[in-house]
């Protein structure tokens, strides 16, 4: 029997310092979720009233409503890299934002004497543009135009 249908966790890499980490997939709750409340309400009914009351409704509506909180709460607190900082949801939002977060947690790492003994995190690193004067070739070419038309 295939396991996958019920696995809530995943091996993925962070997209800015590619560390293998585990993150929840399960953004909303599912059948197991709603079934669960429905028990749970169930049990408060005949533990509150002895009987079927149809105010057990209120208690069915609450408890999905902080079933899938929790769920949530749980997927976007753990997208976050713990390594690096980097928010996907947040880069998909407003990219300097999720930049400015990652510098902050670079830089809260690297003044923390406990990450020397942490792993290396594989951060990209961005080169200085060359001047102009140094490559013509790319300097006169306008964008958008075609070299063919130049020669």
């Amino acid at each position: 029997m295939d396991m996958t249908i019920f696995a809530v966790r995943k091996k993925c890499y962070c997209a800015f310092c590619k560390s293998e980490r585990v993150v929840y997939t399960k953004r909303r709750i599912n059948i197991f979720n709603v079934v669960a409340a429905v028990l749970a309400s169930g049990l408060t009914m005949l533990a509150i009233w002895q009987h079927f009351d149809p105010r057990v409704m209120l208690f069915l509506v609450a408890y999905l409503a902080l079933a899938e909180t929790f769920v949530q709460i749980r997927w976007r607190l753990n997208i976050v890299c713990r390594f690096c900082g980097f928010d996907p949801v947040l880069y998909l939002k407003d990219s300097t934002k999720a930049a400015d977060k990652v510098k902050i947690t670079l830089e809260k790492r690297e003044k923390d004497p406990a990450s020397l003994l942490k792993r290396r995190l594989d951060i990209p690193v961005l080169r200085k543009k060359k001047p102009a004067a140094e490559s013509p070739t790319a300097a006169s070419l306008a964008k958008g135009r075609l070299v063919s038309k130049e020669i």
